[in-house]
């Protein structure tokens, strides 16, 4: 199997995301083909009033790496299930990136809720 490094990849951005945000997830896609043995495996956290689930999975164009946005609290009234995804489409050697409005210019609960999820040690040493 040929190592692919996404550095290599082109990125298309579709939509603001808080750059933050955005590194973790290409780190956490990288890690993925770092790592071609894993299983298709989600990691939820509740915290912060938010339960929220990281998704990365394999499928026939490459891999992805999705932020599911499942409860939170009332005062952000409704948000869209999928807040972002990062998705590989290895022939075009490409890297689509698609976030949700509320995923720029983050709310400061919300993106605290989703680096616990991406990266619990990069959490604790920021915010702890």
């Amino acid at each position: 199997m040929t190592y692919i490094n996404l550095k290599d990849f082109d990125l298309q951005i579709e939509n603001p995301i808080d750059k933050d945000i955005l590194d973790l997830l290409l780190k956490n896609l990288q890690y993925r083909y770092d790592n071609p043995k894993l299983k298709n495996h989600p990691w939820i956290v509740d915290t912060n009033g938010f339960f929220i689930q990281l998704e990365r999975r394999t499928n026939a164009n490459g891999k992805y790496v999705g932020v599911y946005v499942w409860n939170y609290p009332d005062r952000f009234g409704t948000l869209p299930l999928i807040g972002a995804m990062v998705k590989v489409y290895e022939k075009e050697k490409k890297i689509r990136v698609i976030a949700e409005e509320y995923m720029n210019n983050m709310d400061l609960e919300l993106k605290k809720a989703i680096i616990v999820l991406l990266d619990r040690k990069q959490f604790y040493k920021k915010y702890n």
